[in-house]
């Protein structure tokens, strides 16, 4: 909420948002969530409807959502004035991770949260996909079909535990209809880490609906 208004302005003497509970209200990285959409056989889903659970992506490192429209300017002769034209818009979502024994990016996304290493796993094609239980080949067809992300931001305020998801999230988005459209590993000689990136070209974002109980959190 801004903390001036025009009579009261000054630039020396007053911030023009409120800040006397700043920490209670900067979102950062630490409150904000990555996850895959599944099904409830724990596939991976292209939309929120769809959507059974959450399998929240760890070891994230950084994000990008980048989203840019087309604008036509439209002149006439005779006239000194313009019309713009709103067109597509074009929507990017890309993240890095840390490369960790287990499942990769691509593996996460194409193979949602089944146990791939487990002995009635059914899918021979995947299978096929797999070292261990990691995929690296962009040109696999399971990246042909588009995949479901979300994205939610948890409130800052709440310092303990609350009795549902919808007093914790103050705000979240879904990205269907992503598809992988390029990826990235890179080290080199004095790092400790080997990093691993992918960058989505995003159909649809959707807002999800909080304080409605529209989400839920699962006991394990």
């Amino acid at each position: 909420m801004s903390s001036v208004s025009l009579a009261n302005w000054n630039p020396y003497s007053k911030t023009v948002e409120d800040t006397g509970a700043l920490q209670e209200k900067a979102i950062n990285s630490k409150f904000t969530l990555i996850a895959a959409l599944l099904d409830g056989d724990n596939r991976p889903v292209e939309t929120w409807a769809q959507t059974a659970k959450l399998r929240p992506i760890g070891m994230i490192q950084n994000y990008n959502l980048g989203q840019n429209k087309n604008i036509q300017q439209v002149f006439e002769i005779g006239s000194d004035i313009e019309t713009n034209l709103p067109g597509r818009t074009f929507k990017t979502f890309s993240f890095g991770r840390i490369f960790l024994r287990g499942k990769n990016l691509l593996s996460i996304i194409a193979t949602g949260d089944q146990d791939v290493t487990a002995e009635d796993f059914n899918d021979a094609n995947l299978a096929k996909e797999l070292s261990g239980e990691i995929m690296l080949n962009l040109a696999s067809s399971y990246f042909d079909s588009a995949h479901g992300l979300a994205m939610l931001f948890y409130d800052p305020s709440v310092r303990d535990d609350a009795e549902s998801a919808d007093e914790e999230i103050v705000s979240g988005v879904v990205f269907e209809g992503c598809m992988v459209n390029a990826h990235q590993m890179s080290s080199s000689a004095g790092d400790v880490l080997v990093m691993e990136s992918v960058s989505m070209m995003v159909s649809k974002i959707v807002p999800i609906p909080v304080g409605s109980s529209s989400l839920s959190y699962e006991e394990e």
